[in-house]
C-alpha cells in the first residue's frame, strides 16, 4: 500500500504539534506532515499504537535471543489480521510518513520471522555438526531483529546494544569458520548456510554502521 507524500491543505493545523507530542517525536516540515481531517488523525494514532503493540509482541517471541517458534506460529494468524486491519484503516488516508515507515518495518519483521520459523522447521538442531550450524545461523537472523526499533532503525540507545552486536558478530564468525572446516557438505546444506550467512552479514553491517556513525565505538 502506497500513501502519497505530496502536500495537501491541513484541516487542523494545531493537530500537528499534538500528534508529535503523542508520538514522542520532534516537529517536522508541513510538506511531510499532511493531515486533512480529524478522521485521518484518529486513524494514524490508532495505527501507531497498534503497530507498537505488534512490534513488542513480535519481540516477545525472541527472549534472550532465542526464537520461540511454536508460540510465534500460534500467533501468526492473529498478527496478520491486525496488520490487515491497519492497512484498511489507513487506506485513502493522507497521513504520517513515520507511521508508514513503522508499518513497513513491522510487516518486514513479521515476514522475516515467518521465513525463519519455516527454515528452522526444516533444520535439525541435533543433527550433524553442519546441520547444527545451519540451524544456529538461521536463528541468528531472527535474533538480530531485536536490535532494531519499531521503525527499523538500529536501536543504539538500548541497554547492551554494543555488547549484543559484538557477541552476535563473534558467533557468526565462529560458526562460519567452523562450517568451512568440514571436508564434505551436501550442496543443499551448504547453500542454506551461505544464504543465511549472507543475510546475517548484511544485517550486521547495517547495525555496525549506525553504531560507528554515532561514535559509540571505534570498531567491532
Amino acid at each position: 500500500m502506497k500513501i502519497s507524500k505530496h502536500s495537501y491543505p491541513i484541516y487542523h493545523f494545531q493537530l500537528q504539534n499534538e500528534i508529535h507530542v503523542c508520538l514522542g517525536i520532534p516537529n517536522i516540515d508541513e510538506d511531510i506532515f499532511m493531515i486533512r481531517d480529524v478522521k485521518s488523525w484518529d486513524n494514524i494514532l490508532r495505527a501507531n499504537v497498534l503497530l507498537e503493540d505488534i512490534f513488542l509482541r513480535l519481540q516477545s517471541f525472541l527472549p534472550d535471543g532465542r526464537f520461540e517458534t511454536d508460540d510465534f506460529e500460534s500467533a501468526v494468524l492473529k498478527v496478520n489480521d491486525h496488520l490487515v486491519a491497519i492497512h484498511d484503516s489507513l487506506e485513502g488516508t493522507v497521513g504520517y510518513f513515520e507511521v508508514l515507515e513503522k508499518l513497513e518495518f513491522v510487516e518486514q519483521m513479521f515476514n522475516d520471522m515467518i521465513e525463519t520459523a519455516t527454515n528452522l522447521k526444516d533444520s535439525d538442531f541435533l543433527g550433524s555438526p553442519a546441520e547444527h550450524l545451519v540451524y544456529c545461523v538461521t536463528e541468528l537472523n531472527a535474533r538480530l531483529l531485536t536490535l532494531f526499533n519499531s521503525r527499523g532503525i538500529p536501536n543504539i540507545r538500548m541497554n547492551g546494544y554494543s555488547h549484543k552486536l559484538s557477541r552476535f558478530g563473534v558467533l557468526k564468525d565462529i560458526w562460519e569458520k567452523e562450517f568451512k572446516s568440514f571436508p564434505e557438505i551436501p550442496l543443499k546444506l551448504r547453500m542454506k548456510f551461505m544464504n543465511n550467512i549472507f543475510k546475517a552479514n548484511k544485517t550486521l553491517k547495517v547495525l555496525q554502521s549506525h553504531l560507528l556513525k554515532n561514535g559509540r565505538i571505534n570498531a567491532i
